[in-house]
Order: structure tokens, then sequence, then C-alpha cells
């Protein structure tokens, strides 16, 4: 028998979140058939930098291709605005640990990172700066002082440098139920602002140019922003659903907010998002120590068995239906093999964290020609 839904009724949450669902299950599937998972760049000191940019910064697809260099033939640069973003606490999917249908055998783990001051990544990201300025410089660049663009519409972001040097943010619940196209959901972060810099203008990343444009015209230079992400555990994306977890600490690059923008005289600019996760040479710390998890996370992570119990029927069909019941409780059941667990950096955090993120600024200035 078929149901029908009045024509003049609204969907409701209930009917949005599952239509989110099957359009992700739909992607989903249409990736395993596109390509053959996750792809991951190894970076080390000894890399090829130009073949390692190249494989970086290419999305997955037979037409994909890198962004094309700045090719304009102008050797001055302003970096405008230059963010470290540190995921200080990550979120992630340990498959198998519970019976039922699908994903619904599935429970949360969440990585915090322990040991680590504001003051900290502040001081890395003032470094990371100046290393990309001295990358920039290395290919030939003239790299001027950010104070020329007070004269420009930059002027009142200007104004609020270094005020203050870091950010806290923590992510959005809907994050952590659906999640078709990250292959992490990071819920709290630090973002720094590297001092001397504009700490505003990534919010125009999506919402409009900003005053770039006007600036590169004005000085008859290439303007550029810098935003990069930086992990602090290494996460595997083996479904369509969700991601996993493989247990060890390792610094990473996201995808998910590395970028480069880079505004050209005569109204011409290009984006350069990271395509690919890059994974960095060192860890933070051998292991990751197991904590006891809150009452309340717990719960969440019970209550999380029926998304994943739905998740059961869109992988298995009209079989996986017949399973949702169980998989819920089997999700449930996982929640007590699941917790929480830590990652406490040394006291070398900020040379360590240096010397990996100076690898991806670098691999950032491969994009201007020698």
């Amino acid at each position: 028998m078929l149901l029908r839904t009045p024509k003049k009724r609204a969907p409701g949450l209930s009917g949005l979140l599952l239509l989110a669902f099957v359009q992700a299950a739909h992607a989903g599937l249409l990736g395993k058939l596109t390509d053959d998972g996750p792809k991951r760049v190894e970076l080390t000191e000894a890399s090829d930098m130009a073949a390692a940019y190249k494989e970086a910064f290419t999305p997955k697809g037979m037409l994909a291709k890198a962004p094309g260099a700045v090719g304009n033939g102008i050797r001055k640069v302003v970096v405008a605005g230059f963010q470290v973003e540190f995921a200080s606490e990550q979120k992630a999917i340990m498959r198998g640990q519970g019976l039922g249908a699908g994903l619904a055998s599935t429970t949360d783990v969440i990585y915090a990172l322990k040991g680590v001051s504001d003051t900290q990544m502040q001081a890395v990201a003032d470094k990371l700066l100046a290393a990309f300025v001295a990358n920039l410089q290395g290919r030939g660049y003239e790299v001027l002082p950010t104070g020329v663009l007070a004269q420009t519409d930059y002027r009142d972001s200007l104004l609020k440098a270094n005020q203050p040097p870091v950010h806290h943010e923590r992510g959005s619940a809907i994050d952590l139920v659906f999640t078709p196209t990250e292959k992490q959901v990071d819920n709290a972060s630090v973002i720094a602002t590297a001092k001397g810099t504009a700490p505003d203008v990534f919010a125009r990343f999506l919402g409009g140019l900003g005053p770039g444009p006007r600036a590169a015209d004005a000085l008859q230079a290439n303007i550029v922003h810098v935003r990069l992400k930086v992990d602090f555990a290494r996460f595997e994306e083996t479904g369509w659903f969700n991601p996993d977890i493989d247990s060890k600490p390792q610094n990473m690059l996201s995808p998910g907010g590395t970028f480069m923008q880079v505004f050209m005289p005569g109204g011409l600019h290009t984006n350069y998002p990271l395509a690919n996760s890059v994974v960095l040479p060192h860890r933070l710390a051998d292991e990751a120590k197991p904590v006891e998890a809150t009452a309340e996370q717990t719960a969440q992570r019970a209550a999380g068995g029926v998304a994943r119990a739905a998740g059961g029927f869109l992988t298995g069909g009209l079989n996986g239906l017949s399973n949702v019941v169980g998989g819920a409780v089997g999700s449930a059941h996982s929640v007590l093999a699941s917790g929480n667990y830590e990652v406490v950096a040394g006291g070398n955090y900020e040379d360590i964290v240096t010397q990996d993120a100076a690898l991806a600024v670098q691999l950032l200035a491969e994009a201007f020609p020698r």
C-alpha cells in the first residue's frame, strides 16, 4: 500500500533530516563508484614539493586538475591575512563494535588535545607566517609589509589586528549526524591570526571577494590570504556515512579548512583549496590515552543509534530494514566500548607543529612560479 502525504503539508524536521540522509547516501554511493577511497599525500622534508603540490591540490575525478599558477608576472606580494586553525578536539566513528544493520554498529570516539596553550598556538601561527614570507622571497618575490594595506579597504580590518590573538570555536550539532562530504568532524578548534595581519578577511571567503581586488589594483601587487587547518589525530574514511579513526595521533593538514586566495590586479583572482589530506611527518604523542566519558556523552552516543540504524536500511535495502531495531540496540550496546581519548602534547609542541606546518606553507608557495 502506498502512503500519500498531503500536498500542502510542509516537511517537518525529521523529514528534512531523512531527505538529507538520502541525498548523502546517493552522493556517497556515487563516490564509491568513481574512486577507490580517500587520497592522502605523505609530506616530508625530502618530498618533491612541485609533485606534492599537484597531488594535494588536485580534486578527485577524471577531469579534475590543480589550480593554475599565479602567472601574471607581477613579483610583488602582500600577505593580507594569515590564520591557522588548530583542532583541539576531534570526533570520529569507530565501526564494528556492536551488532545490527551496517552503520548502526558504530560508536563515537572523541580525541582531545591537552597540554597546549593559546600562547603556543599563537607563536606557531607567527612563525608560519615568517616561513611563508621567506618561501616567497626565496622564489624571487618582493613581499611588501602588511602596513601598506592601511591605505586600502583593508584599513578597518587591520585596526583589529592582534586583538585578540586567538579565537575558540565549536562545531554545530547537526555536523555530528550527517557528514556526507567531510572526512571528519571537529568539535572544537582554536584559531590564531598571525600578528600584523587582518583577522576577519576569511569570513568573506564564500560571501564575496572583499577588499582584495581593489587593493591589488591600488598597490599593483598580488594580495594573498592564507588559512591552514592543522589536525593532531589521523582519521580514515572507509565508509560513505561517517569518518573512522585509526587510533593514532598524527599531525595532518585538513582539506576541510586549508586554502589560499590570491587577488591580482585587473580584477583577477584564484582560489587554492586543499583537495586531499596531507599527512605531516610527526605526532604529538606515541598514543592516545583513554579517559572516562561523561554521562551526557554516553547518552548522546546512545541516541545516535537511531540515525545509524536508518543507515542500515539505506545500506542493505529491504533486508537492512528488518534489522533497524536490532541495529539501534547494537549501537546503544556498543557505546559501552567507546569513549574519550586524550593526546597529551609535550613541551616540544611548538617546535614539532612549526616544523611540520612549515612544510605545508612551502607547499602553498608552489603556486607562485619562480
